[in-house]
């Protein structure tokens, strides 16, 4: 765990009667015990080295401490509040990862169904109504059509043969291809030739090349997220803008950049997830949050963490101390 609930009321009820030095040393007890999830060892000399009590007092204080606020048991000294404490965590835990199992899974079964809608539930008109025949529509005879076609091609002007003006045109120059290059002025007047394959033309560039990025994981990456941080605000609502910030930070770390190598295949895009995730759980400011001046604290979500500024300082390690 790196975060857990601390009760400062319970505390000082609890710990009033104790001195300075068995205060801290039961604060350090106590994190060592939340932040591994398992109980204290069973060798004194162990936690004695683990809680730095080198002093006599401080190793007494030790000893006193394991009398009256721990039980031994085959596995170790357990503490009944942090038993408790991380049992609660770990239910949460599971029940995010339910949660956000069971809603995606809902999101494809509906995204299924109706991708999976016959055409015939998808008509707009009656298939019984037939097309109307074009020559029913007709509002004048065909003598008169052709009459009127005749007499427009007669007075429509003659077509002039126009020489191309070059004048204004730039002759495009390429140092390192420049025998694949052509401009309309180096063309003569009148050339009508088609440009031969290969040769650059503006109005023919190349097209890009089809998107090699693999589709962004919505659920997977929503069950990563409360899997490594379920003390964080897990989100009810997935899509809008949100869903495209998740998209936008996906597509933008499958390219190599500072970021990394990038990612082509979802598997090796869910790696880097996992390992971004893990790197959020360790930073204390982003994983429990920020004290505040009027008692609270500020903490983030997913969607603070998708934004383009507020990932990149992420990534930077901005947050990491």
């Amino acid at each position: 765990m790196n975060y857990y609930e601390h009760h400062i009321g319970d505390y000082d009820q609890a710990t009033a009667h104790l001195t300075a030095c068995e205060d801290g040393i039961y604060s350090r007890m106590i994190r060592w015990y939340m932040a591994s999830e398992l109980p204290l060892p069973s060798d004194v000399k162990a936690i004695e080295r683990r809680v730095r009590a080198r002093a006599r007092d401080e190793r007494a204080a030790v000893a006193t401490l394991l009398g009256e606020f721990f039980e031994l048991r085959d596995d170790g000294y357990h503490q009944h509040r942090c038993d408790d404490e991380i049992a609660r965590f770990r239910d949460k835990q599971a029940k995010a990862k339910r949660s956000a199992d069971a809603r995606w899974n809902a999101v494809q079964t509906g995204c299924e169904g109706n991708a999976n809608a016959s055409p015939k539930h998808m008509r707009t008109h009656d298939p019984s109504i037939e097309k109307p025949d074009a020559t029913d529509m007709r509002t004048h005879p065909p003598s008169m059509e052709n009459a009127m076609q005749h007499g427009c091609e007669g007075n429509a002007p003659r077509a002039r043969p126009q020489t191309p003006d070059t004048r204004h045109h730039t002759q495009i120059q390429d140092s390192s291809n420049a025998s694949h290059c052509s401009s309309p002025a180096a063309s003569p007047p009148g050339d009508t030739t088609a440009p031969a394959d290969g040769d650059f033309c503006l109005e023919n560039e190349a097209q890009s090349k089809p998107d090699a990025i693999p589709q962004c994981p919505h659920d997977r990456l929503l069950a990563l997220y409360a899997e490594h941080l379920p003390q964080l605000v897990q989100p009810r609502v997935w899509d809008g803008a949100r869903a495209d910030a998740m998209r936008a930070r996906w597509r933008q770390c499958a390219k190599p950049s500072a970021f990394g190598k990038g990612y082509a295949t979802v598997e090796d895009g869910i790696a880097f997830w996992t390992r971004f995730f893990r790197y959020v759980a360790t930073c204390p400011a982003l994983a429990n949050g920020i004290p505040r001046g009027n008692g609270s604290s500020w903490e983030p979500d997913l969607p603070w963490l998708l934004k383009a500024e507020n990932f990149a300082k992420v990534i930077e390690g901005k947050y990491a101390q």
